[in-house]
């Protein structure tokens, strides 16, 4: 039957400390509730009350509001870095799980990107390739999950000299009647060259651009001449 229509709510059960009413005479009911707490559970009941001034009374019931949105961006602290001759380790922290990327380059201006999509607090990332003894400026950029974002000062690191010669290994050599061809690699980039001769005084080299892979073919050989 058409009654009117009230609400009685609060956050504690039982305890109705506020309300909102209808007067219109209705079968169907809705009332809208303005002014709650975000990430808040109410207590509620209904009540509606006929033409004649009978009264009905719902038991009790509750809802939870939704929670605030996340307008608040992560902070950036306990920025570091470690360095090689060649590579560099950066790291960092946030106060919240987050998403990082790091811009890398030889000035402000960098040019160079490397990113971690996982969301975590503490970061870690590596960058290979750099050259010895140089300074590297970097810029970091924190994301969460709501797309808040960061970006730290611009910082500086710099990479060690180089001190340590490169590791040669998987050495081959295919010879021909009057010539060899003889490659190698090594762990870094490195010049190569082959000295050779009929003996351990050698006498001769030859000798190619820096790589890691590399092949040197040497002619004029003597045939049959070990």
């Amino acid at each position: 039957e058409s009654s009117n229509s009230k609400i009685v709510y609060g956050t504690s059960a039982d305890t109705y400390t506020l309300s909102s009413t209808s007067a219109a005479m209705v079968t169907n009911h809705s009332l809208t509730l303005t002014g709650l707490t975000a990430a808040t559970t109410y207590y509620f009941r209904v009540v509606s009350v006929d033409a004649l001034s009978n009264i009905s009374t719902s038991t009790e019931s509750t809802f939870t509001t939704s929670a605030a949105p996340d307008t608040t961006a992560p902070n950036l602290s306990n920025i570091a870095s470690s360095t090689t001759a060649y590579t560099a380790t950066v790291q960092w922290d946030t106060n919240e799980a987050a998403s990082g990327s790091l811009d890398y380059g030889l000035t402000a201006g960098y040019g160079t990107a490397t990113s971690s999509g996982t969301f975590t607090a503490s970061k870690s990332l590596t960058l290979t390739g750099l050259t010895p003894n140089t300074v590297y400026h970097f810029q970091i950029t924190a994301l969460d999950g709501a797309s808040n974002s960061t970006t730290s000062a611009d910082y500086i690191f710099k990479t060690t000299l180089d001190t340590t010669g490169p590791v040669i290994s998987n050495v081959n050599v295919t010879a021909s009647l009057d010539g060899a061809t003889i490659a190698w690699t090594t762990d870094e980039n490195a010049t190569s060259s082959v000295s050779y001769g009929t003996s351990t005084a050698y006498g001769s080299t030859s000798t190619s651009s820096s790589n890691t892979s590399h092949s040197i073919s040497i002619t004029g050989l003597t045939e049959g001449l070990l």
